[in-house]
């Protein structure tokens, strides 16, 4: 067994998903199959990988679409699901982890953009400054975003 499995393909029991409902629409992405797995694992039920069985994701496709947004969207969702299963004072210590992260990340880029400079460069450190400026924003609590299931896109 173990602790979770990347829900680009997923194999579940329909006793399962009686049990416990389907992904929770809070987590828009990335967050979304460990939230699952953990109610699962909460349940009794266990979660296998099976190494005979493959499918191939293409990871970073979405992402790709719209950087800034979907990596604010990233730090959403870890702050969504520590905040549904952990402590408030894990999910302050997660909150100061990924502020931490995200300020290394743009001084990294930053430095590499005046070494070499470059488009890439550019839009790292603009994804990073979004992102750190988003999470500066947040309150104690993180809230879920609007999800219209009618289209794909959705507005943070």
């Amino acid at each position: 067994a173990v602790d979770m499995v990347i829900g680009a393909f997923f194999m579940i029991r329909r006793e399962l998903l009686d049990q416990i409902g389907l992904l929770d629409e809070q987590f828009f992405m990335y967050a979304e199959e460990r939230e699952f797995c953990m109610r699962a694992k909460t349940a009794g039920w266990q979660v296998y990988y099976h190494p005979l069985v493959s499918a191939t994701h293409i990871g970073g496709i979405s992402a790709r679409q719209q950087a800034p947004e979907m990596f604010i969207e990233k730090c959403r969702s870890t702050l969504l699901l520590h905040q549904k299963h952990d402590a408030p004072f894990i999910v302050s210590y997660v909150r100061g982890a990924l502020i931490i992260g995200v300020l290394i990340r743009y001084l990294l880029w930053s430095i590499g953009n005046m070494l070499k400079p470059s488009r890439e460069s550019y839009e790292r450190q603009r994804v990073y400054a979004v992102t750190a400026r988003w999470l500066g924003k947040q309150g104690r609590r993180v809230k879920p975003r609007q999800v219209t299931t009618s289209r794909s896109t959705v507005e943070i």
